[in-house]
């Protein structure tokens, strides 16, 4: 499968694989500029990118669990299911639920998602919801037939500027 979602600038996404090949296995999709990979240590590879980033680079998702999909509304369900057990918040903890789409124009709407998905982690959690500024984002990569999941916090993003979510 994959643990990490990597998108090229546009038409650099050769030249991305190539870089990045040498650290674990990567390959493309069906999605323009858009690689996923599977590597044993994303700590050593963010640092390895931090030292030395790759010029083609413009952002990385690390994905902790990859949900295999048929139809999206059976999608929802399962990540109805799934999102408590991602959203390990700190109490007082601020949050957001972010969905990315690629593909499923007209099945999947990340608006609704978001929401839908959001108000789980709330009417379980009551943490607050930051759309600006959270300080842990719940994401979802949805992609062909499968659907990345990762939480990813504020401090993770201020250590490795690559890593950014829509």
């Amino acid at each position: 499968m994959y643990n990490l979602i990597i998108t090229a600038y546009r038409g650099e996404a050769k030249y991305l694989l190539k870089e990045l090949s040498k650290h674990g296995e990567f390959k493309t999709t069906s999605y323009r500029d858009v690689l996923v990979g599977e590597v044993k240590s994303l700590t050593k590879l963010f640092k390895k990118i931090n030292e030395e980033p790759p010029l083609s680079l413009a952002r990385a998702i690390p994905i902790n669990e990859v949900v295999k999909f048929k139809e999206p509304s059976k999608l929802l369900s399962t990540l109805k299911k799934k999102v408590l057990k991602h959203a390990k918040l700190k109490t007082k903890q601020s949050f957001r639920v972010t969905v990315e789409r690629r593909g499923w124009k007209g099945k999947v709407n990340s608006h609704e998602w978001e929401q839908t998905l959001g108000k789980i982690v709330y009417d379980k959690t009551k943490n607050p919801v930051s759309l600006d500024n959270p300080d842990v984002e719940i994401v979802f990569e949805v992609m062909s037939d499968t659907c990345g999941i990762t939480l990813i916090s504020k401090a993770m993003k201020k250590k490795y500027y690559f890593i950014r979510t829509k």
